[in-house]
């Protein structure tokens, strides 16, 4: 393996075929929140860890053979470029675990998603004062309107949750969310 190859990504199909992506852990979350339908295996061997990400839009079949086609993709590493074992972790969009959150320093965008699901419930439609944004959601996922200095989401935050089916509309002081 690589020293400077800190981060390898692959791209699964529902067949089980998979291909290296190029990406850098700079553009890993651009990356993700871009391609909702695919599942990516990420390994992280200086965590010793293999992320399965699966995109909130990513076919059921692409989901089932990813974990038997990350098990066959570690043993490959292991015995061409002598990769260690590693842990691996299923991550569903909206139900990230902390661990793989920490890795990339991703802010805690699925802890707001199952707050604003929560908050809305059955409904298609939750208006909230932007004002309020703040003490209901964490720092890192807002940022100060240049326009009129009121919160709003930062632009990763808004991709995140447009991935997971959830559209964000700003009027004035409020702020809407409907379900796609």
């Amino acid at each position: 393996m690589n020293e400077n190859e800190r981060l390898m990504v692959y791209e699964l199909d529902d067949s089980g075929e998979k291909k290296k992506v190029e990406v850098s852990e700079e553009e890993l979350q651009i990356f993700l929140i871009s391609h909702p339908e695919q599942v990516f295996v990420i390994i992280r061997e200086d965590l010793r860890r293999i992320f399965i990400w699966k995109g909130p839009k990513s076919p059921i079949r692409s989901r089932f053979v990813s974990s038997r086609t990350t098990i066959v993709l570690q043993e490959e590493l292991r015995m061409e470029c002598g990769l260690r074992p590693c842990k691996i972790i299923s991550v569903d969009v909206g139900d990230e675990p902390l661990e793989f959150l920490s890795a990339f320093n991703f802010p805690h965008t699925g802890i707001a998603l199952k707050k604003i699901m929560r908050m809305m419930g059955e409904v298609k439609k939750l208006t909230l004062t932007r004002r309020y944004l703040p003490e209901i959601f964490n720092a890192d996922l807002l940022e100060n309107s240049k326009t009129d200095g009121l919160p709003t989401f930062k632009p990763l935050t808004l991709g995140y949750f447009k991935s997971c089916g959830i559209l964000i509309r700003f009027h004035d002081t409020k702020v809407k969310f409907f379900k796609d």
